[in-house]
């Protein structure tokens, strides 16, 4: 839409790209367009234009952003239905609620967002974005039918759990048996990297946090070098990048082997601790002659380490 405006504006005789650069820089670049479309008669204006007037938020900051007041009592039901889940009082306040969450233990906090995700969209997952996406183990799922699958699960669990066993299961790294204790034991081995991950709250293989990077930075908005934790920059060659080119370059390889049905994020681990990264991408990825060179130096780290 802004850009159908913008193109309705350089069609005006009247306005050149100078201009729109000059009331820009002055801060006065909604009310010159208002300006030059008002020479206009009304009927010549344009849906453009109409849309513009409705939301002139967008390029004049002064202005407030208008509230959905649906989307902003959607917001607040789902989170009460949330708060019922925990079993505390359902007379308290969004405000209040919201005190009592900060409150709660790392644990809690963290089932209470899992549970706040599954309702907020009753038809999809938890986005890698969210915390919960890599806490609860949608990091191991191979493709959105085994994210559908631990889905499924959780909101199973929430039916026939109560909130205190999903985080006693959650702290205590017992998610899988509380699951197969449930009846999901045959659907959720098939998330076969599951266990692995879900069997530790203190350790987890680099490999997860270097895939939640990589979804999230080849995602919708993109990523900077700037959302690497240390021991992906370390273990998975990113402290080798020169540019933000090489850094997405290094995405979207570990992006097209992660698509892979059949890859393994564990077997890429191993080979990272192995300092083998390079000969393990080879196996599946052919790389051309002109980036080889430049993944020769990028999928480089530290280890092997020496022995002491």
């Amino acid at each position: 839409m802004l850009l159908g405006l913008y193109q309705g504006l350089f069609d005006l005789p009247w306005v050149s790209p100078r201009d729109v650069h000059n009331w820009r820089l002055k801060g006065r670049l909604g009310t010159e367009i208002k300006a030059a479309f008002g020479q206009l008669p009304a009927d010549n204006r344009g849906a453009y234009y109409t849309w513009f007037l409705q939301n002139q938020y967008i390029l004049d900051k002064s202005i407030p952003i208008p509230v959905d007041e649906q989307l902003l009592n959607q917001v607040e039901e789902t989170t009460l239905r949330a708060w019922r889940f925990t079993g505390h009082s359902e007379s308290l306040s969004s405000q209040q609620i919201q005190e009592k969450i900060s409150e709660m233990s790392p644990a809690r906090s963290s089932c209470y967002y899992l549970v706040l995700a599954l309702l907020i969209d009753p038809m999809s997952h938890p986005h890698p974005n969210m915390v919960c996406w890599f806490e609860f183990g949608f990091c191991t799922c191979r493709g959105r039918m085994q994210e559908s699958i631990l889905t499924y699960i959780y909101r199973a669990l929430m039916r026939q759990c109560s909130f205190d066993e999903l985080v006693d299961a959650f702290d205590s790294a017992t998610l899988p048996q509380l699951m197969d204790s449930k009846g999901f034991g045959q659907l959720r081995r098939a998330i076969t990297d599951l266990d692995d991950f879900m069997g530790s709250t203190s350790f987890r293989k680099s490999v997860w946090d270097l895939k939640q990077l990589v979804e999230v930075a080849s995602g919708e908005g993109g990523g900077t070098f700037d959302l690497v934790i240390p021991s992906v920059r370390v273990d998975y060659g990113f402290m080798n990048c020169r540019s933000d080119s090489e850094f997405k370059d290094l995405i979207a390889l570990y992006k097209q082997v992660f698509d892979m049905e059949h890859f393994s994020p564990i077997g890429l681990h191993e080979a990272a601790i192995q300092g083998k990264l390079l000969e393990h991408m080879e196996k599946f990825v052919q790389l051309k002659k002109s980036a080889r060179k430049q993944f020769v130096r990028l999928l480089k780290n530290i280890y092997p380490l020496p022995s002491i």
